[in-house]
């Protein structure tokens, strides 16, 4: 590595497409959990799981991602709890990869040719050699998500 510290990165796919989380924010990782579902909530957000007291919401990368006629949801989904500065959230993915630590001087922030609903949610773009990793803003998808649910 030659670019500075390495980046942590977990990975994860959704319809196809790789993607990454910061590691700083991942709190943990669990398999299908009993969910509330909210009655009016948006399709992206999937309802409320118990995680050992706490309420949390939990959003569909699948849904927040695709047309809604494509995306019936998949058996043995992963949750991702992500832990945003005390505010907890679960993203639904469809599998979970591996930690990788990444050079910076492999990340691009220039998001030219991203399809506009990726552009919104996505904050670098990191390239290897064998690879190209999507990072997501946790932000970008929770905020996105809170407006279309206050409409």
């Amino acid at each position: 590595m030659t670019g500075g510290e390495p980046t942590h990165i977990l990975t994860c796919s959704c319809i196809g497409q790789l993607f990454g989380f910061d590691l700083s924010v991942v709190q943990e990782i669990l398999t299908e959990q009993t969910m509330t579902r909210v009655p009016r909530a948006p399709d992206h957000f999937l309802g409320l799981i118990n995680l050992r007291g706490d309420v949390v919401p939990v959003i569909s990368l699948r849904r927040t991602l695709a047309d809604q006629s494509k995306c019936a949801e998949i058996y043995g989904h992963k949750h991702i709890i992500l832990d945003l500065a005390g505010s907890v959230v679960s993203i639904v993915v469809d599998t979970v990869g591996d930690v990788i630590a990444i050079d910076p001087s492999l990340r691009f922030s220039q998001l030219a040719g991203l399809d506009l609903s990726l552009k919104n949610l996505v904050s670098s773009i990191y390239s290897t050699s064998n690879q190209t990793i999507l990072q997501l803003s946790p932000e970008a998808l929770i905020n996105g998500s809170k407006q279309e649910y206050v409409r």
